[in-house]
């Protein structure tokens, strides 16, 4: 019988409890205590919880708590996952220390990401021995002084984490790491019992509390359903808290989607090439590879006539609307080939090359016949600064089936929680996107006074968003915002070219003079958002990745500019297959509870703690022009509702009289 004492709760979060102690002037927030005793009982009575917790409420603390109380008194093993590597990192070098250092019951917490966040030995080995292939790539791309830079860390890292180098180029990291796709195994490879991400692995199965990703999480799931559970990525835990869950579905459907490109197959051939060079071997016949090579330089390059032909829309719609039979052909013979180096060795690399092989057949052919009715496939363009790339991708359209098995059957909690997950009062659209219909459901509100802390403004006289005039009404109203904001705001966008617009403008209008302009792209995403925090009257733009997770406190934040309601674009497969399947249903099911939620992300990002204020300005008519407008401004918390932009300026005065 699991013990289990509820009153741990008040002795930690009460008035007079352990944060009291540790924070002088704490006082008990009535929402973190609420959200405690929820997941507390959820994890007691081995049932899964779904909860919204606002900014200011300490969600974090408040599942971690109780996660850590079971997880020491009753042997509870715990998982954490996220979706990006800023909380991933929040967790394990803030929120976890801390807590070791207060609560009175010692436990153990370790970081797990996939193998391609590790250095791999192999591939170290490979450099050290003047491996010709992969400094020349270094050289062709410039990377040499980086690289030699990494492999100086790499004599001193005891954990091989590439995040604790510092900026490393994504190219020269490709250089030295490995995905689960190309990974030996430890069968066969000679560095196996020094593989950092072995290591980590091990360390992470001792521990009370693990840290990781959904990517981590979702290949788990796979590798565990595909092996009949005798395989498994994650050591085995009982409790699940899965933060920022609104983004659970979608990053399942990237991860269980596929993706089939020709740098693929140029990967295949060259890890192919290197492992019978490692093997001693020569190639005898390279009939099969250059086959293979050619046939994949012609079917993409076709991919991409397609894509831009005025047959393309949106997504692959009939079978058979290109010849997959040459490249399909040329894949089974170098299969065959493979199967040849492998001498029926089941623990072979050639093994593992041939997985890769038909995981990348099997995309192409599925795509060619539309296998799936659960899937959308469709061609993606890149540009990655060498000409552009076709990629043949495919997504599941629903995922709740497989994340009710591999997730919610799998374990006997786990707990749902994120800043944004209900439109409204409702969580239909999010349980029904996971797959937890049936779990209790519970939302806790702000601590913030929004009322008196923010104000929002949907500028009158705005042209709608489908009128040319709005394309340079957008970047005249951001202008004319920041102006009156002194600098300080961030520009969040549902286009790039809303945001370049917006770009070229400052810098022509003088603004840029005044005030630091940040520009999505032209810096890393942590090296932007940190520019901006520490400059105070500077100016950040960037599109949908800035939407969620930047976590200004402060001055440096104090107006937040949104174009436009963040509704998927026609361009989007799921939403343009759903909203051909579901003709009536599709705005009320799908698009306007995703945009509630995307547009609650970005207007959180202005109020961050209850010293902050500041104004939200929206250049989007629809607000009040239109009836679904409502929703959007019901779920604001109170906030007043300005329609002149004149009064982002009269807002700031206030404060500073208040002040």
């Amino acid at each position: 019988m699991h013990k289990h004492m509820s009153n741990y709760i008040d002795e930690v979060f009460g008035p007079d409890g352990i944060m009291a102690t540790h924070f002088p002037g704490y006082e008990p927030r009535a929402g973190q205590l609420n959200m405690a005793r929820a997941v507390d009982g959820a994890i007691a009575a081995n049932t899964h919880l779904v909860v919204e917790a606002a900014t200011g409420v300490g969600k974090s603390r408040a599942a971690l708590v109780p996660a850590i109380y079971h997880a020491v008194h009753n042997r509870r093993g715990v998982l954490v996952v996220t979706a990006n590597i800023a909380l991933q990192e929040q967790y394990v070098t803030i929120d976890l220390p801390a807590l070791k250092s207060e609560l009175p019951w010692p436990f153990t917490f370790a970081l797990l990401k996939g193998c391609s966040n590790y250095v791999c030995k192999d591939r170290l080995a490979a450099v050290h021995a003047d491996d010709s292939e992969l400094q020349a790539t270094a050289k062709r791309e410039k990377y040499t002084e980086a690289l030699v830079e990494l492999l100086h860390w790499c004599d001193t890292t005891t954990t091989g984490d590439v995040s604790e180098a510092g900026a490393v180029p994504p190219g020269v990291l490709a250089l030295l790491t490995v995905g689960a796709d190309r990974c030996k195994g430890s069968k066969v490879c000679k560095h196996a019992h020094a593989c950092f991400a072995n290591r980590a692995r091990d360390i992470a199965e001792q521990a009370d509390i693990i840290v990781a990703n959904y990517h981590l999480l979702f290949a788990d799931i796979v590798v565990r359903e595909e092996s009949n559970g005798n395989a498994q990525v994650l050591p085995d835990v009982s409790v699940v808290i899965a933060d920022e869950a609104h983004r659970a579905a979608d990053v399942a459907r990237v991860f269980f989607g596929s993706r089939f490109s020709r740098a693929a197959v140029h990967r295949l051939v060259t890890d192919t090439l290197r492992t019978m060079r490692e093997a001693g071997m020569t190639v005898k016949d390279a009939a099969p590879m250059d086959a293979l090579e050619r046939e994949a330089d012609t079917f993409f390059d076709v991919l991409l006539r397609l894509r831009r032909s005025k047959d393309y829309d949106t997504r692959l719609r009939a079978a058979g609307v290109f010849d997959a039979d040459p490249l399909a052909r040329a894949l089974f013979l170098f299969d065959e080939q493979l199967k040849e180096f492998a001498h029926g060795n089941p623990d072979s690399v050639f093994n593992k090359l041939r997985k890769r092989v038909s995981k990348h057949r099997q995309a192409l052919l599925d795509a060619f016949v539309l296998a799936d009715k659960n899937s959308v496939y469709y061609i993606e363009e890149n540009n990655n600064g060498r000409g552009a790339r076709a990629v043949l991708c495919s997504m599941p359209i629903r995922v709740a089936d497989k994340l009710r098995t591999g997730l919610f059957d799998a374990h006997t909690t786990v707990v749902c929680m994120s800043a944004t997950m209900a439109v409204g009062s409702s969580f239909a659209h999010f349980c029904d996107e996971v797959g937890c219909d049936d779990a209790p459901t519970r939302i806790v509100t702000s601590p913030f006074d929004l009322t008196r802390q923010a104000l929002f403004v949907v500028p009158a006289g705005l042209p709608a968003p489908n009128e040319s005039a709005y394309r340079t009404a957008v970047p005249e109203f951001t202008s004319k915002a920041i102006a009156q904001a002194r600098g300080r705001t961030l520009g969040l966008f549902t286009t790039w070219k809303n945001l370049l617009a917006t770009a070229e403008l400052l810098r022509r209008d003088g603004t840029a003079e005044r005030y630091r302009v940040l520009v999505q792209g032209e810096a890393p995403r942590t090296d932007l958002v940190e520019a901006f925090r520490k400059d105070t009257s500077s100016v950040l733009l960037g599109t949908a990745s800035f939407w969620e997770g930047v976590d200004v406190r402060g001055e440096a934040l104090s107006c937040v500019v949104i174009d436009r309601l963040p509704f998927s674009s026609p361009d989007d497969p799921i939403a343009n297959i759903i909203t051909e399947t579901d003709p009536r249903g599709w705005f009320e099911n799908w698009s306007k509870p995703r945009a509630v939620i995307a547009f609650r992300q970005g207007f959180g990002r202005l109020i961050r703690s209850t010293q902050d204020s500041g104004v939200v300005v929206c250049l989007d008519r629809r607000l009040v022009d239109k009836s679904y407008g409502k929703t959007f401004l019901r779920v604001l918390g109170g906030v007043r509702l300005a329609r002149d932009i004149d009064d982002v300026g009269r807002f700031f005065a206030e404060v500073e009289v208040e002040q």
